[in-house]
């Protein structure tokens, strides 16, 4: 990280996956690292990768008002004040909406948005203070509004949003707010998920060719903490995605020919 002043950072959902990668890269860069995730082994494991550097790790269930508010005394227990928040944890979904239970809808909406909100909730006063940054780990998917991924995509999608209004609220204080849209990690966020079509079974297929590794997602996240830029779109791919959004004739041409391609081999 560029700043001369090291930073104590929280990475949520750091068991795994884009949370460790991101753990091992800042461990060593950060003033004082604060991992959480529900995957208690998870954590003690990576914890023991990270000897030398000052890690704290707690599990906690980011679906938990409680036990995200609790939080806020532990990290004052283990610093002097949190600078940077990373809003890592999350949960994929593959269905076709019409398939998608108002139970499913909650459970991706609990994860994949709310929990970010209590965490920014806890947090956010003292981050005014310190000029802090949050940064929220959205996805390509906020532009590739694929049929089968439709729930998914939405709750990604209003994490951006949430993403850009809380930072035109806080930018007069210092705060800054990043959004993060990686493209497709090679991690075990897909494993058992279930393709619905011939397109996004291709994709999985394809999966070690086309996709990212974490560490290489976790350099440009740690680049745009450095930079404390308001977006980074990791992958060229997403440049083309967010073209198709900004431009409606080619969003609605995408949305018409895209879903045909998507709903191949779908049974309705």
């Amino acid at each position: 990280m560029r700043e001369h002043k090291k930073k104590n950072i929280l990475v949520t959902g750091a068991a795994g996956g884009l949370g460790s990668a991101l753990a091992r890269r800042l461990a060593g860069k950060a003033e004082t690292l604060l991992l959480t995730d529900l995957d208690a082994e998870g954590l003690r494991s990576l914890q023991s990768t990270l000897s030398g550097h000052r890690v704290f790790c707690r599990v906690c269930d980011v679906t938990d008002e409680e036990a995200v508010a609790s939080l806020g005394p532990w990290v004052r227990e283990c610093c002097d004040g949190l600078d940077v928040l990373i809003n890592n944890a999350g949960v994929g979904f593959s269905g076709g909406l019409e398939r998608t239970s108002l139970q499913e809808w909650r459970r991706l909406m609990e994860l994949n948005l709310y929990a970010s909100i209590r965490h920014v909730d806890v947090f956010l006063p003292e981050l005014r203070a310190r000029a802090g940054q949050v940064v929220n780990i959205s996805s390509g998917q906020a532009f590739f509004r694929l049929p089968s991924w439709g729930a998914y995509s939405v709750t990604k999608q209003a994490l951006a949003s949430y993403s850009d209004l809380l930072r035109g609220e806080n930018e007069d204080a210092g705060v800054a707010v990043t959004t993060v849209f990686p493209f497709l990690i090679n991690t075990g966020f897909y494993t058992g998920m279930r393709a619905e079509s011939t397109l996004s079974s291709w994709a999985m297929k394809c999966m070690p060719w086309i996709s990212m590794t974490p560490d290489q997602v976790a350099a440009r996240v740690e680049r745009s903490i450095a930079r404390r830029e308001p977006v980074e779109l990791v992958s060229a791919v997403n440049h083309v995605g967010m073209l198709l959004q900004a431009l409606p004739p080619l969003g609605r041409l995408w949305t018409r020919w895209g879903s045909r391609l998507m709903l191949q081999g779908v049974g309705r």
